[in-house]
């Protein structure tokens, strides 16, 4: 009866293991299918062109290391023609991406969007700086800002700074009568003898449809832009960098 018994539920146990094990196999040939459509399901491409599109577009790793070392011109003037097509794609746009290589100034930027956006047909200016050397080792920066309470008639404000060892300004007291709408050749004599390090001045153009870009620009170069159309929003950054990057949003 022992004996009997035994194999009765050694027999079981058998059973029992051989039905399990066709069971896991089944289950297992269904999950492959289901594991290889969601490996191939973000290569198909919808019917609409702006669900394709990414919230967020980055042309350049921003995390990178590389801003630390100077871009050469050929690969600079590629990364900018590289942003014309970001910005093509985010706005949805049709302006002119036919180069490899561009040169990453204001002027070409007018030129890529005139197919979508027409002329410029109001640029203003907000402010300007510029960092300076004297011959004594004192560095100085001139900052012009532009108020518009007034559009018809713009005020400019003069500041003028004095950057200490830690290279923090520390504003210099002036006339008020020198700082309040100054004219382009007082600004320019406080240049005098000095050496140029660094000159950034930002404005805002605006388009026929009513669009407003904000501009930044640095030492003849685009620094940055960010422009807002059919409800997009791209922003890019740091065009002279190894790290220059664009984000749609």
């Amino acid at each position: 009866m022992r004996k009997e018994f035994l194999a009765l539920f050694v027999g079981t146990i058998f059973l029992m293991a051989v039905l399990y094990w066709n069971d896991h196999n089944k289950s297992v040939d269904k999950i492959k299918p289901v594991a290889a459509s969601a490996r191939i399901q973000p290569e198909s491409v919808s019917s609409n062109p702006q669900n394709n599109f990414p919230n967020q577009i980055t042309s350049a790793d921003s995390s990178t290391t590389a801003s630390v070392v100077p871009v050469t011109e050929v690969e600079n003037h590629k990364q900018f023609a590289a942003h014309l097509k970001t910005l093509s794609q985010c706005l949805q746009i049709k302006n002119n991406v036919d180069y490899d290589q561009v040169d990453p100034t204001f002027d070409n930027l007018i030129v890529s969007l005139k197919p979508a956006m027409g002329d410029v047909t109001v640029f203003t200016d907000d402010w300007a700086q510029t960092d300076l050397q004297y011959s004594d080792g004192t560095l100085k920066r001139l900052r012009v800002e532009v108020g518009y309470d007034d559009p018809g008639n713009p005020s400019k404000y003069l500041q003028v700074y004095k950057l200490n060892e830690q290279n923090i300004p520390e504003i210099e007291n002036l006339d008020p009568q020198q700082t309040t709408n100054p004219s382009d050749e007082y600004v320019e004599s406080m240049k005098t003898g000095a050496n140029i390090l660094l000159h950034e001045k930002g404005g805002r153009a605006y388009f026929p449809g009513g669009e407003e870009m904000i501009v930044i620009e640095r030492n003849g170069k685009l620094e940055s832009f960010t422009m807002t159309k059919n409800n997009k929003t791209i922003s890019c950054n740091t065009m002279t960098s190894a790290a220059s990057n664009c984000q749609c949003f």
